[in-house]
């Protein structure tokens, strides 16, 4: 299970990117990277389907599937850092969000009640992985889907350069490990699709850009270059997978 230190510094870095303290490059690769999985979140659903978030944070997903009629429910362990604002959010969106503070690795929810899963850049943070998707399984339908997303260590942008594990990642993924991880928990991949494609150097040429051109042309060449990411999984800064449950 996580240890306290280990929550502390996953907040205390949650609440800085919240406060605006990270970059503008960083910003709009996010952006790039929930656009894909709320697109893929609204076409594997259906409206009246029931949606849950584990980890839900300051509940963006879970706001736009609501507006898409779906039922959406999150959990996250941070009270003060995702799960007030994701309420304050919910309100001011006036959609009807179903929250609570608890972790992956015990659900509370019924067996089998669930459409789809999401599990958005998460996996690296809980304590156990593998009971977190052994729960996500417990709660998914025979016939839902889970779609999770997860930053890699290993990369095009890393291949001249030792990376470590963030304090505040229990576990660093590639793409191998990754789907290991997924098979191991009892999951099928149906599909994988990279995101971010930041080959050495280009950080620091699309923050030079972005103070010449601004944010929406930084967008649009991110957004092209996402194309090489979306072939080439292995060389993304982040993989997305939809799966179902193995028999």
């Amino acid at each position: 299970m996580p240890t306290f230190r280990h929550l502390r510094s996953l907040d205390e870095k949650l609440a800085e990117y919240r406060r605006g303290k990270v970059d503008p490059v960083t910003r709009i690769f996010w952006d790039l990277n929930s656009q894909t999985i709320v697109e893929k979140a609204i076409d594997v659903s259906s409206r009246n389907d029931s949606v849950l978030d584990v980890g839900c944070g300051t509940g963006s997903y879970l706001i736009a599937l609501s507006k898409g009629g779906r039922g959406c429910y999150g959990i996250d362990p941070s009270r003060d850092v995702s799960l007030k604002p994701a309420k304050e959010r919910g309100e001011t969106e006036k959609v009807s969000v179903f929250l609570c503070q608890s972790v992956g690795e015990f659900l509370p929810f019924k067996n089998a009640v669930f459409d789809v899963v999401l599990c958005i850049s998460t996996l690296q943070h809980v304590g156990d992985q593998s009971m977190t998707l052994q729960e996500i399984r417990r709660v998914l339908k025979s016939s839902g889907f889970l779609l999770i997303s997860v930053p890699t260590i290993k990369n095009i942008s890393t291949l001249f350069r030792e990376v470590n594990v963030p304090s505040y990642f229990t576990k660093g993924f590639d793409i191998r490990g990754f789907k290991n991880t997924l098979v191991d928990g009892g999951f099928r991949i149906l599909n994988m699709k990279g995101c971010g494609f930041f080959p050495p150097f280009t950080n620091r040429f699309f923050h030079v850009y972005y103070d010449l051109f601004g944010e929406r042309s930084t967008h649009e060449i991110m957004g092209l270059l996402d194309v090489f990411a979306g072939v080439w999984p292995s060389a993304a800064s982040s993989l997305v997978a939809l799966c179902e449950k193995e028999d």
